[in-house]
């Protein structure tokens, strides 16, 4: 059975579940439920967080060797929190298009991941299933992650794996933020570690640091940051420097 919330109505704590009570606010009865931290800062740096948004990044690599080319993608990737099996689902579908680089324009591969979480004492973590769609194969695996954070400090790992006939990599993502105040954080952005089990050999091994910044247009809540990086891997697509530029619309109250 559903119920509604609003913040002056009375609650028993004892009697607020997931299964039971879904609210017109969604996020508030999870924060309540779960005494998970709302700033809005914590929210944006945690993978896990319940938070609706809509992102877009710009992408620029400069590969070490002068004869690899130089790649450019856009891309864009919306998160959409919802309730499922008594549990926080959030559903992340990124969809990139390769605007500069070996091959020509076009859409690039998209990946799909739903993330079912569970909150704990320490913090809280999640599973589900992971996919990927190329131009030629339909890639398939678990991801997994776990997150735990305070006033000042975001830690913890995503990691995913995508499996087909032909492919076998491992993703993984470390996550470390520290938050100056409700507006600013810095970190190390979305450094993924990939790994190719056919090839036997890392693929990417990036470092970097991001800068995230949470601003107010015309009563809009957004999220701009800047994120470069170096991947010690030598690739012929992605060694070298790459910088992101993106921005994300903000949902908090979805």
């Amino acid at each position: 059975m559903y119920g509604f919330y609003s913040p002056g109505m009375g609650i028993d704590q004892s009697v607020l579940t997931l299964e039971e009570h879904v609210p017109v606010g969604a996020y508030e009865a999870v924060a309540v439920g779960s005494g998970s931290q709302t700033r809005l800062i914590d929210r944006i740096t945690d993978p896990t967080e319940w938070i609706m948004n809509f992102r877009f990044r710009q992408q620029w690599n400069w590969p070490v060797e002068p004869s690899d080319p130089d790649t450019q993608t856009i891309e864009f990737r919306p998160t959409i929190p919802f309730l499922a099996w008594g549990h926080v689902n959030l559903l992340r579908v990124s969809v990139p298009y390769n605007v500069r680089g070996p091959e020509k324009a076009g859409l690039g591969d998209v990946e799909i991941l739903d993330l079912i979480v569970w909150e704990e004492s320490w913090g809280r973590w999640g599973g589900g299933p992971s996919l990927r769609l190329t131009d030629d194969s339909f890639q398939a695996g678990p991801a997994a992650g776990a997150v735990s954070k305070n006033k000042h400090w975001t830690v913890g790992a995503l990691t995913q794996i995508y499996l087909s006939d032909d492919a076998s990599q491992s993703r993984l993502q470390p996550i470390l933020a520290y938050k100056f105040n409700e507006h600013w954080a810095v970190g190390i952005g979305e450094s993924e570690f990939r790994y190719d089990w056919n090839d036997g050999r890392w693929t990417q091994l990036p470092l970097g640091v991001q800068v995230d910044k949470i601003a107010k247009l015309r009563g809009q809540k957004i999220q701009f940051f800047i994120n470069p990086q170096y991947n010690f891997q030598r690739d012929s697509s992605n060694s070298g420097w790459t910088l992101f530029l993106g921005v994300a619309i903000l949902v908090p109250d979805a």
